[in-house]
């Protein structure tokens, strides 16, 4: 149809650069357009450019006409998140957040991601999002702003402001998103911080998954410095076959380098697996792509 050439158009308009045309284009469009031909494919390359250039009232324009569908798919609102704090107006967003609490806390709206990056930019605000993130957890029961916050103290390595949040809020625990922890920790080869995670997601009543995927990443950071030995006990302190592929693969790896035995073996991973791990080690999750395949 002439709406989905359109949205196709747009979105390679969009991969070029060309973001003033791909968002005039997306202004026709929109309008009239069937919901169920818009697909996140399309959109996400426009968002995520307007997001950075910190086009707050374009992408504020864009969300009413967006499905809510699209708008889970696009992670929009942490992109609206993300586009005050790259035009330097962190704080006007935290004052809607302080001004309609029961608005943004409703249907997962609340941008934790988007947070965390304003957090990361603008660390004067932590009093200000913690004070939002009690009002949110107390009278809304939503986490976002204190994940945040515990993310950004655990980043800082700030440790002790970590423990503090979940000592006052022990109902954060099975809520507690972590894998920017995980990604930092691998990628400066932190070990305090990558046993931080495991030693709180292992005392917290957190899924048996999350746990072993923090543990997985402690095998995999000792490997990478080189301490086998200690990656080697964690990997069986634990029961062998709850620790990732991609960590034993690590842990092989390092093991044959120093000349030493490996004593297990790498269960080979699905395809489908693989690429779920190689989506979540670049810090994407587009698997609402999926979605919009099948309304192709």
């Amino acid at each position: 149809s002439s709406s989905r050439k359109g949205f196709r158009l747009l979105e390679a308009l969009a991969r070029q650069g060309r973001v003033r045309e791909a968002l005039r284009m997306a202004e026709q469009l929109l309008p009239t357009a069937n919901p169920a031909s818009m697909s996140s494919r399309a959109l996400r390359p426009l968002v995520q450019q307007l997001a950075t250039l910190g086009e707050v009232e374009a992408l504020a324009a864009l969300r009413p006409q967006l499905p809510d569908r699209l708008i889970r798919q696009l992670s929009f609102d942490n992109l609206l998140c993300n586009a005050y704090t790259q035009s330097g107006r962190a704080g006007e967003l935290l004052s809607q957040l302080e001004a309609a609490p029961a608005e943004w806390a409703v249907g997962g709206r609340c941008p934790m991601g988007g947070l965390l990056g304003l957090l990361a930019r603008y660390p004067e605000f932590a009093e200000r999002v913690q004070a939002l993130g009690r009002t949110y957890a107390i009278e809304h029961e939503c986490w976002a702003p204190l994940t945040a916050l515990w993310i950004h103290r655990v980043i800082q390595q700030d440790y002790t402001g970590a423990d503090q949040l979940l000592q006052e809020f022990p109902q954060m625990g099975p809520q507690l998103l972590f894998s920017p922890v995980i990604r930092e920790s691998r990628d400066k080869k932190d070990e305090r911080m990558a046993r931080y995670v495991a030693d709180t997601l292992a005392a917290r009543d957190v899924s048996s998954k999350a746990q072993a995927l923090a543990r997985s990443n402690l095998v995999r950071v000792l490997a990478l410095q080189g301490k086998v030995d200690e990656a080697l006990q964690v990997m069986q302190a634990a029961d062998e076959s709850t620790v990732a592929p991609w960590a034993l693969a690590c842990l092989r790896d390092a093991l044959e380098a120093a000349g030493k035995p490996v004593p297990f073996q790498v269960p080979q991973q699905q395809p489908q697996q693989r690429q779920r791990q190689q989506r979540w080690e670049k810090d994407e999750d587009d698997s609402s792509d999926d979605e919009d395949n099948k309304n192709r």
